[in-house]
């Protein structure tokens, strides 16, 4: 489809991108600004046009991750345009939390008052646009799915241009938003549960992918997944998840929504093991669908009513079930249509909705894009009516009031409990109430913009005259005491790590510079250094403010105990510097892995490159050495 002659063809109107403003933030980039006449000239743009709320948005994201792994050190560049549409979305430091949990490596710009949007003529989320190294557009998409069209058209944009000889040499590296992230027992916790029998709490860690059961005290008392991304079945120390949200317990089985592996999982308490129990890892595409072994779409919250699950499926933005005998899954509200519309269940229309709760006669629903409370009547075949919020997708704020007259904004979960719903009123960092007349109350509330003691709260569980709140962006679990009205984050106890040291997922690509056959003698208990220097080329040097990622992965019965680093840069190396112990006996083993880039002062192309370097040791009285010295020059 795009051969040379389309590109001839497409590029015939000169039609010019409009140049990105000065002025604006970019996250990913270490500040610096990118523009099409001096960065990106020479090289092949995307530019995603996102707003960090959007369920379509996050379903380009791996389409995004999976073309920049493809291109990587070509001159292909994908930038993230963040145009938002919630008040809370139009603050850089709300942004950053985004980037961060969805692990996003491009570079961002964070598009003020809709300036790029207005420039390129842009009307929906998400939006594409590709633009050539000349600066003209050559063409664009709307919405998700688009990951052929985008591979094609810029596997062939190289072979045009590569032809015309108008290409750079590469694409460009940045330091990452990640690399400034220190380690949390939890990473962006996004649902809680609770088993008032067994008095146990149930956290998805949705970062971390894995569920981390502990006490009402915080006391850990096992996980449920290895910590390493993945759809695998098996024991809980071998399973894997993606980014997993809601949960419901029923008959000793944890369901568990695996959103973006869009499936079900079901994890067995009894045995500790997790099987898949519906979808096949694929994204599904029809809104009216019966039967076992069928796609889902971003499943987000669970809730088990009797031998029936029904699942919150933000993706379709329609509320399903799964027969918890047959594990048929099907349709059971919504038009699919993306609204507020109330009515009978199949004519009714949701948006995103991302919590459930079911009180005995309602399930209620926590409808995120029209910032509205739903509920469907399960006793009159699930009649679905709005019990509070605007019915407008452009209907937001923070208002207090009853019923429609109430405002919210983005509200991820949802609790009916002790006479009350709970609302987890996301973006708007509050925790609000609905009485039995349909009046909405904040009880709890942080309206600071940064440091705030409450962040994007994206689920809500509770028990005995307390809740317990998901603080997603604190990475950890607040407990509000209902009767005091204070609130205090969850002690976790002993908390089981995320992953073992020896587990930790791989920082480097498939091309990677290896050095091996290292070895060194260490004196035990003595303070030493791990030493880890990148020379760079004549004529070339770092970009400013440039931090390198580094991995350290041990695997030893003489443990080497790793401090915090200390970065050193200069303009024609870097130097990572590692403090450790070592202990008293045996040998051990350990593997360091970097990325990093540097640009060639010329015409600032820059080079990314990863190293890794193997290290075999053994421990000695009176020969073992204070610095392990690892040098890396291209």
């Amino acid at each position: 489809m795009f051969s040379d002659e389309w590109f001839a063809e497409q590029t015939k109107p000169g039609i010019t991108a409009p140049e990105f403003p000065a002025g604006l933030q970019w996250l990913n980039t270490g500040g610096r600004e990118l523009h099409f006449n001096k960065e990106l000239k020479g090289r092949i743009v995307i530019i995603d046009f996102w707003t960090y709320c959007c369920i379509n948005c996050m379903h380009v994201l791996p389409d995004l991750a999976f073309l920049e792994d493809k291109y990587a050190g070509k001159p292909v560049v994908i930038i993230g345009c963040h145009s938002a549409k919630f008040n809370n979305e139009q603050e850089t430091i709300n942004i950053r939390q985004a980037i961060l949990r969805y692990n996003i490596h491009h570079p961002v710009v964070v598009d003020e008052n809709l300036k790029i949007w207005d420039s390129f003529g842009v009307n929906s989320w998400p939006t594409l646009v590709a633009v050539g190294p000349d600066g003209l557009i050559l063409g664009g998409f709307s919405g998700e799915g688009h990951r052929v069209e985008l591979d094609g058209l810029i596997s062939g944009a190289l072979a045009y241009y590569g032809k015309k000889n108008t290409l750079a040499g590469s694409g460009l590296t940045f330091p990452l938003e990640l690399t400034k992230e220190n380690p949390s027992e939890l990473l962006y916790p996004g649902k809680v549960l609770i088993d008032p029998s067994q008095k146990r709490l149930f956290i998805s860690d949705s970062n971390h992918n894995r569920i981390v059961v502990t006490g009402l005290d915080g006391e850990a008392l096992f996980s449920i997944g290895s910590g390493k991304a993945g759809a695998r079945d098996g024991s809980f120390a071998e399973a894997q998840f993606n980014r997993p949200q809601g949960m419901a317990l029923k008959d000793g089985v944890l369901y568990i929504a695996d959103t973006e592996n869009h499936l079900l999982r079901a994890a067995r308490l009894d045995n500790k093991t997790v099987q898949t129990t519906a979808g096949t890892g694929a994204q599904a595409r029809e809104y009216f669908k019966t039967g076992i072994g069928i796609p889902l779409s971003s499943p987000w919250d669970l809730a088990a009513v009797e031998n029936t699950l029904y699942i919150a499926m933000a993706g379709m933005h329609q509320i399903w079930t799964m027969d918890l005998q047959t594990r048929a899954v099907s349709t059971y509200a919504g038009s699919g249509r993306e609204a507020c519309i109330d009515g009978p269940r199949l004519q009714a229309a949701f948006s995103q909705p991302s919590g459930l709760s079911f009180d005995g006669r309602y399930l209620y629903v926590a409808d995120s894009e029209v910032s509205s409370i739903r509920r469907l009547d399960l006793q009159q075949d699930g009649n679905v009516e709005t019990v509070a919020g605007s019915q407008d997708l452009f209907g937001f704020g923070l208002k207090d009031g009853k019923g429609t007259a109430a405002l919210l904004q983005h509200p991820l979960g949802v609790l009916a409990y002790d006479h009350y719903i709970f609302i987890a009123d996301t973006y708007n960092h509050a925790i609000r109430r609905i009485d039995r007349s349909g009046t909405v109350e904040t009880i709890l509330q942080d309206g600071q913009s940064a440091h705030r003691t409450l962040y994007e709260p994206g689920g809500i569980a509770g028990y005995n005259n307390k809740l317990y709140i998901a603080d997603t962006n604190n990475n950890r679990i607040q407990v509000f005491d209902l009767q005091t009205k204070k609130s205090a984050p969850l002690a976790l106890n002993e908390a089981v790590p995320a992953r073992k040291p020896g587990e930790a997922e791989d920082i480097v690509g498939p091309n990677a510079v290896h050095h091996e056959g290292l070895r060194t003698v260490l004196k035990p208990g003595v303070p030493g250094e791990l030493r880890i220097t990148l020379l760079l080329p004549p004529q070339n040097h770092l970009l400013a403010g440039y931090q390198a990622r580094y991995l350290i992965k041990t695997g030893s019965s003489a443990v080497l105990t790793i401090a915090e680093n200390i970065c050193s840069g200069k303009i024609d190396h870097l130097q990572i510097s590692v403090p450790f112990s070592a202990g008293m006996s045996g040998s051990w083993q350990i593997e360091v892995q970097a990325v990093y880039g540097y640009c060639n002062d010329r015409d600032k192309l820059c080079i990314p490159r990863d190293v890794v370097w193997k290290i075999d040791g053994t421990i000695d009285q009176k020969e073992g050495v204070p610095v392990i010295e690892l040098v890396d020059k291209p």
